[in-house]
């Protein structure tokens, strides 16, 4: 076992097999997508909801190439594609950054004009999230709180952070509170958010246990907003790693 520092940040490298093992053996405790609890996504039509969904998606914006109208920059395009099925599969709510990078902002119905300006500006916030980020791993405390500049930046990805978890927990209380006024026998979603939201609740498809409580609105925050800049961070990394 050994460790690197990388700035203010300290990583610890198992290499002793006995060591690996315990990362891999189930943990009962925590509540963020335990292995018990795997049942449910493969259970309630989550990964066929995920795969009917990107095919979709990608075939109605494949009719856009074969008509030949449009120069497409497949980085920037994949970027999109990518935000748009995270955020669907995240929420079940449209995300309009294909739809953007096609078109523009601009668009006839003013309800949904002002619906691809709140998805522009969510993504734009979540690109933010990614660059703060590098910044929090590589740049060390003693500059991002009191150095000139550093500190702006740390405020202005501060102010970005709070409106991405305020927005996200938003979504989650009402989405809560929609469940809770549905009718029992009425059709849950398959999207990431009903499944924590009824997670070990009557509602629950797997059954419950009493003894155990259901995600707190924080708990599945943290939760879908990992999941929803994974795959961006993965994205962000790798090109500049390439780059």
């Amino acid at each position: 076992m050994y460790e690197i520092w990388v700035g203010n940040n300290r990583f610890v490298i198992l290499s002793h097999p006995s060591l690996i093992d315990q990362i891999y053996v189930p943990n009962t405790k925590t509540k963020f997508f335990p292995r018990s609890e795997i049942k449910h996504f493969n259970g309630n039509g989550f990964l066929k909801n995920f795969t009917h969904l990107t095919q979709s998606l990608f075939n109605e914006n494949e009719s856009y190439w074969d008509k030949k109208k449009y120069q497409i920059d497949f980085a920037k395009w994949i970027k999109c594609f990518t935000t748009d099925i995270t955020l669907q599969t995240v929420t079940c709510k449209p995300s309009y950054c294909l739809n953007t990078y096609l078109f523009g902002e601009n668009h006839d119905d003013p309800i949904r004009s002002e619906e691809i300006k709140r998805t522009v500006y969510f993504t734009k916030a979540v690109q933010t999230f990614l660059t703060n980020v590098l910044f929090q791993m590589f740049i060390p405390e003693v500059l991002k709180n009191y150095f000139p500049g550093f500190y702006h930046l740390n405020k202005k990805y501060k102010k970005n952070s709070d409106w991405l978890t305020e927005t996200m927990l938003d979504v989650i209380s009402k989405r809560r509170k929609e469940i809770d006024n549905m009718q029992s026998d009425e059709k849950i979603g398959s999207n990431l958010l009903d499944i924590l939201l009824t997670l070990n609740t009557p509602r629950d498809p797997n059954g419950y246990d009493e003894s155990e409580p259901p995600l707190t609105d924080q708990e599945v925050c943290s939760t879908i907003t990992e999941v929803s800049i994974a795959d961006r961070k993965y994205i962000l990394l790798h090109s500049l790693a390439i780059g």
